[in-house]
């Protein structure tokens, strides 16, 4: 069948000065004698090195070699337009010019031509780098999400297709990456049909690839938006889109805001905290967990060392993965996992359009980014279940709820202010059953909870204490248990005695590193600190308590009081983090996840969400670069002001956040009251 085909070979070139000629050279010895007649169009897009003087010299030569020259970089996509457009023959086929693809792998090709109107690659065995290869698996799942482009391989550059078909679908507009993906859509839309054929893959052994640069990246979001709506637009004016067609650019927009959070994973890591994660991570595997806290110092409870055991293995067996993106992850999956239960919740309580909105406003929230994606720190990994818990609560899995919590509480001691908060959701929920009456299933249920947290605590304590406690029974097991929590928990509360730790909090304000031990009217700053916060705990428990649990009112009321537990669950993680002393700048995230969820009642609480996040990523800013230097001399001509001259505006920032705080407070209270007396919100 070759000796029938005529062939137009389109090569796109960027600086392939050491592969455009090998690639070139190797093409004409394939095609020549084997089709009845063939070209081969090399577009230069704009490269800055030697590959317009190679392909010259090579078409000087022989006439069937084309050289099409772009004056400067247009993209992937126009180079490949560019080459279409110029083909003269019957048949065009792509590859790029790089090396990684084999010519002669077109006869594993051509014998499906004659069974359908296109024939593409896949790369039977991807040989990139793993980055590239996980973004090329996200940007895959990105477009079959958002089109529904069902593809193994999409970005593949191994096509072959008759010249009649591609001027039947064009003109194809994306002028970047995106250019495969439309060209092989358009083709679904117009009803052509796609053969895919595995063919082989080599690495790449010159040369730099652009795929995985920010700016390509960029360029083919904002195509896939113009592509998407130019394919709603071709629909019929009246149709509408369909909840489906919402769902798949949810998720699409979703899985984009995971993608970027893994490539911006590389950039602006706090290395004090960064390479305290890998000695832990390497100290746990080496000496084990009954022996890693009498060899190693560390302040943390043990739920986050399993994920640092876990990751030290990842990275030994993936060692040329970068440790940032490894190390990384798992607060880049919980900010996910965050996002989407965000969206399931609201989903519940408000309307779909709110749930979305929010889910995607916490993804790509700079304060989340802030936390876990450029400083490298696990606050969101102990939202995540404290999150799942209060949600498991509400929606009434109350065990569940309880082991969620525990597990929120072993990685960070602090969420254990949140536990009230499940009990009196789940005394609501039994009262309500029970009409209004309180019997022995409250206790019952109460302790099932209770026994859930322990439960789930002693299991994760045990690798630690298990040589300690062996041979004593279950008596030795919960007494060496109870002794660890709560010396683990001592030791995390008690490592930094200071007033604040770059928080821009209450004693951020006025004593910032400062010994909380220091005393005001002859109290310290520490007591002066927990006094200030039980009293609005007390405050907001009992408001959740006598006009929430008291007044069980009917199904039309269920998401005013799963507002009203949530409402409950950010105010005190706030009073949390502005008035105890010794907290640190990245505490306040589990307030800003939970605040997410009621950020849509009006648009002042849009406007206090905006104030808080701006608040949290200036706070997040000020200490990287106060703390940045004291760890590297060489940090420092990278930093783009001194700390110093943002200390000033502390005591404004902070003012900002008690406003917010007593806004939402006042307004708590009186929809609490509100609830109580059956008013309508």
């Amino acid at each position: 069948m070759k000796k029938d085909i005529s062939l137009s070979v389109v090569l796109p070139a960027y600086n392939e000065s050491e592969n455009i000629e090998k690639t070139v050279t190797h093409a004409v010895s394939y095609l020549k004698g084997t089709f009845r007649d063939y070209e081969v169009i090399v577009v230069n897009d704009g490269s800055t090195d030697r590959t317009p003087e190679i392909v010259e010299r090579l078409a000087s030569s022989n006439p069937r070699i084309v050289l099409v020259n772009h004056p400067k970089n247009l993209g992937y996509g126009s180079a490949l337009r560019s080459g279409f457009e110029r083909a003269s023959l019957d048949y065009i086929f792509l590859m790029d010019s790089d090396g990684q693809f084999d010519i002669s792998d077109i006869d594993r090709l051509i014998p499906f031509l004659d069974s359908y109107d296109v024939v593409v690659g896949y790369r039977e065995k991807r040989a990139d780098p793993f980055i590239r290869s996980l973004n090329a698996r996200l940007y895959h799942l990105f477009i079959r999400l958002l089109f529904g482009l069902k593809l193994r391989d999409i970005d593949c550059a191994f096509k072959i297709f008759p010249r009649s078909v591609y001027h039947a679908i064009r003109p194809i507009e994306s002028g970047g990456a995106l250019f495969s993906a439309e060209f092989l859509i358009r083709l679904n839309q117009k009803g052509f049909t796609i053969r895919e054929v595995p063919v082989r893959h080599f690495p790449r052994r010159f040369g730099r690839q652009t795929g995985a640069n920010l700016n390509v990246i960029i360029r083919m979001f904002k195509e896939c938006w113009k592509l998407k709506d130019k394919i709603r637009d071709s629909k019929s004016r009246g149709s509408r889109r369909t909840p489906l067609e919402s769902n798949w650019l949810f998720f699409a927009l979703i899985a984009f805001g995971f993608i970027i959070r893994i490539f911006l994973s590389l950039y602006w890591t706090y290395e004090g905290d960064f390479g305290v994660w890998k000695w832990w991570a390497g100290g746990i595997s080496t000496v084990g967990f009954s022996e890693f806290y009498d060899k190693y110092w560390c302040d943390y409870m043990p739920g986050y060392l399993y994920i640092l055991w876990f990751l030290d293995h990842i990275h030994s067996a993936l060692p040329n993965i970068s440790d940032k993106i490894i190390f990384k992850l798992p607060a880049n999956l919980s900010d996910l996992g965050i996002s989407i239960l965000i969206f399931f919740v609201l989903r519940r309580i408000t309307c779909i359009k709110n749930a979305k909105i929010l889910s995607l406003a916490y993804l790509f929230n700079p304060a989340s980014l802030s936390n876990s994606t450029f400083w490298g720190q696990v606050d969101s990994v102990h939202t995540f279940p404290l999150l799942i818990s209060i949600t498991l609560g509400l929606w009434g899995n109350f065990i569940s709820s309880g082991v969620f919590a525990a597990i929120a509480f072993m990685i960070k001691p602090q969420s254990a202010v949140v536990f009230p908060i499940i009990g009196f959701i789940a005394l609501r929920h039994v009262i309500k059953q029970k009409k209004g009456i309180a019997n022995s299933k409250t206790i019952i249920l109460g302790v099932e909870i209770i026994a859930a947290i322990v439960v789930t605590s002693f299991i994760i304590v045990l690798p630690f204490i298990w040589h300690k406690s062996a041979g004593h029974g279950i008596e030795g097991i919960l007494r060496e248990s109870i002794y660890f929590i709560r010396e683990r928990f001592s030791t995390a509360y008690n490592q930094y005695k200071y007033a604040s730790l770059n928080a821009f909090n209450l004693w951020g304000m006025i004593a910032m590193w400062q010994d909380d031990q220091m005393r005001f009217l002859g109290i310290t700053y520490q007591s002066w600190g927990t006094i200030i916060f039980v009293i609005f705990y007390t405050l907001v428990l009992g408001l959740l308590f006598y006009f929430e649990m008291v007044s069980v009112g009917g199904e039309q009321n269920s998401a005013r009081h799963a507002i009203c537990a949530i409402c409950a669950t950010a105010l005190v993680l706030f009073a949390l983090f502005l008035f105890i002393t010794r907290a640190h700048e990245r505490h306040f995230l589990p307030t800003i996840v939970f605040f997410t969820l009621i950020a849509f009642r009006s648009w002042i609480y849009w406007l206090f969400y905006i104030l808080i996040s701006a608040v949290y990523v200036f706070n997040m800013f000020y200490s990287y670069i106060e703390l940045m230097p004291r760890i590297s001399e060489s940090a420092k001509p990278y930093l783009i002001v001194p700390a110093s001259s943002l200390q000033p505006f502390i005591f404004s920032v902070v003012l900002v956040l008690l406003i917010v705080f007593f806004a939402v407070l006042i307004d708590f209270v009186r929809n609490s009251i509100g609830l109580y007396r059956g008013e309508g919100s």
